[in-house]
């Protein structure tokens, strides 16, 4: 699998709750259908396959953008 994750979450315990959580999702269901399903980890996704999906990434490193709904074969 060839994603790359950025988190979003606050600082302290609840980081790390939600981290936890995060690792055990990813763990249940596979990387893929866990970011298929969990918005808040798709966020977080900044290059999948080799397919940037943050814009402002993508811009500064010279790299196209490409929707992390649409890379992931979502609608």
């Amino acid at each position: 699998m060839d994603f790359h994750y950025r988190s979003h979450v606050g600082s302290g315990w609840s980081y790390v709750i939600q981290a936890g959580a995060h690792c055990l999702e990813i763990s249940a269901k596979g990387a893929e259908q866990a970011l298929k399903e969990n918005s808040h980890l798709r966020h977080g996704l900044i290059v999948y396959k080799g397919k940037m999906t943050i814009k402002d990434v993508a811009s500064n490193q010279g790299y196209d953008y490409h929707n992390a709904k649409k890379v992931l074969g979502l609608k």
